[in-house]
């Protein structure tokens, strides 16, 4: 019985020994995340009436009052605002950690690759969460609109209006990936070209399905948050085009 725990400790101490240093760089940027994190969600949360403000003012509407529905909606609200700043401040810096963690083991093409891929993932999200945010003002004005020429009063709950436009705004930018998310399956041979050509149907479908599940649910905002994600896919599809697939195309081109 001594054996088998002396062994125990001798593969515990090389385990310590050989991979140690990475734990202790893991833990350091877990850390870091960690009181990058609180930091934002204090600074959200205490300077949420500010941000709530200025939001009411940004999207104010003609005909549009907005109300409170319960006396600690303000508080659910700040605590929203701060959880919402606090992730869409650690994103980045998770990114680059990771980056920073795995860029020992990667050669140099691919260490450009993964930058590459990395940069563009912010940067599609950071316009699908920008296209979301006018989509939403679009419906809300088209809505406001339209309940004022019924005669309605637009008395709109505003922690509710302002989730919906931050949650579907989100989930905006998270479609906006999936184009990256094609052009990778492709280029490190996951998915072949010619089934994401074959089932273009089915993706056009899924697309559409998706976004109908967000908010707004009319036909009209359906087809324009829609009709960039399918243009999307078929941008990547014909950027993924192999040497092959080129030559055919001048060779089809001079015939």
């Amino acid at each position: 019985m001594i054996e088998p725990i002396e062994d125990l400790e001798v593969e515990f101490i090389r385990f310590a020994e050989e991979f140690g240093g990475y734990l202790e760089d893991f833990k350091r940027r877990l850390l870091l995340c960690a009181v990058l994190f609180i930091a934002a969600f204090m600074a959200g949360f205490f300077c949420s009436p500010i941000l709530i403000r200025s939001l009411v003012d940004l999207l104010a509407l003609t005909g549009v009052e907005y109300v409170v529905t319960s006396p600690f909606e303000v508080l659910s609200m700040s605590v929203n605002i701060g959880l919402f700043l606090a992730i869409s401040s650690i994103f980045p810096l998770v990114l680059v950690e990771i980056y920073e963690f795995v860029r020992p083991a990667l050669t140099r093409q691919e260490e450009g690759l993964v930058m590459r891929y990395t940069l563009a993932a912010v940067v599609f999200f950071l316009i699908g969460f920008a296209y979301g945010i006018a989509i939403m003002y679009y419906a809300s004005w088209a809505v406001a609109a339209f309940n004022g020429q019924l005669g309605l009063v637009n008395l709109w709950n505003l922690g509710g209006f302002l989730s919906s436009i931050l949650v579907t705004s989100a989930l905006s930018g998270v479609l906006f990936q999936f184009p990256l998310i094609i052009s990778a399956a492709i280029r490190f041979g996951l998915v072949s070209r010619e089934f994401f050509l074959q089932k273009r149907r089915f993706v056009v479908a899924i697309v559409i399905i998706l976004v109908a599940l967000l908010p707004p649910t009319d036909g009209l905002s359906l087809i324009v948050m829609a009709v960039p994600l399918i243009g999307l896919y078929e941008l990547t599809l014909a950027l993924s085009r192999t040497p092959k697939d080129k030559r055919v195309l001048l060779d089809a081109a001079y015939s």
